[in-house]
């Protein structure tokens, strides 16, 4: 969608903009959509909850949790070597900006709480109680 991706404002309105268009496709069709994001904003999960209804769609939230100081470590210091880290480390300014500003999902949210602490097949397994 874009050439060299620059991350703004411009470029994320305009992918979400396409994203929930084809939401709306696919769950008018029938079909089921996950969205591998993070949606941090109560207002975001809002909108989609609303595109979900008016197609009769059930929702959940996957909320993986762990400690600040280790997602911290996990983004500022331990992206290097990993394939879908393309854009490398996050600033410790950029983490700062986005945890102080994380809306946790809210009682009227459908939510899966995993623990990200130690993440692997047998701890998820445990945890949903498959």
């Amino acid at each position: 969608m874009f050439e060299q991706p620059t991350h703004s404002d411009s470029e994320n309105n305009k992918l979400y903009s396409y994203l929930n268009t084809m939401t709306t496709q696919m769950l008018s069709e029938g079909k089921s959509v996950i969205f591998d994001t993070n949606f941090n904003f109560q207002k975001d999960r809002d909108h989609l909850r609303k595109i979900a209804e008016e197609n009769d769609a059930d929702t959940w939230i996957i909320w993986v949790t762990t400690s600040r100081e280790l997602s911290k470590k996990r983004a500022v210091e331990e992206t290097e070597e990993q394939e879908n880290r393309v854009l490398g480390n996050m600033s410790p300014e950029d983490f700062d900006r986005i945890a102080d500003h994380l809306q946790p999902p809210n009682e009227s949210e459908t939510v899966i709480k995993i623990d990200g602490t130690n993440v692997d097949a047998d701890a998820l397994i445990l945890q949903l109680g498959l």
